[in-house]
């Protein structure tokens, strides 16, 4: 599943190009690595990135804790930025920290939970650029 988000921005495409950068770098465990796109001419970033977000659980009872793993498509022109966010699998830990799964697909009746962690990342990316939620690209 891929949720596109256009937000209206006070930044020039450059300022906010390098504040998701930034962003990006300080949250992600290998920046190096999972930072797959730098295109500072055209301002766009590609990245994947794992964020602990429990609205994927699979059902009442499921006590684990999961990291949903995204894949981020940043585009910045002057005061606007869109970000592509594509679910792309998750892990889950026991309490204890034990590893049940990883890396598994998404399963249908985790839609509406993918949704919510993806509005989550967003969310987090948004209030990095202190800007204002806009639908027009």
């Amino acid at each position: 599943m891929s949720y596109v988000y256009v937000e209206k921005t006070s930044l020039s495409a450059e300022n906010a190009y390098n504040m998701t950068l930034g962003y990006l770098a300080k949250n992600l465990q290998n920046s190096n690595r999972a930072i797959q796109l730098k295109d500072p001419k055209r301002k766009k970033l590609i990245s994947q990135i794992g964020i602990e977000c429990n609205d994927v659980k699979n059902g009442m009872l499921d006590i684990a804790t999961y990291t949903t793993y995204f894949t981020i498509e940043a585009d910045f022109k002057n005061n606007k930025a869109r970000f592509s966010i594509s679910g792309d699998s998750y892990s889950s830990k026991n309490i204890d920290g034990s590893l049940i799964t990883v890396n598994t697909p998404f399963k249908s009746h985790q839609k509406e939970g993918l949704k919510k962690c993806a509005d989550k990342l967003k969310s987090e990316m948004v209030a990095n650029l202190s800007i204002k939620s806009n639908n027009n690209w």
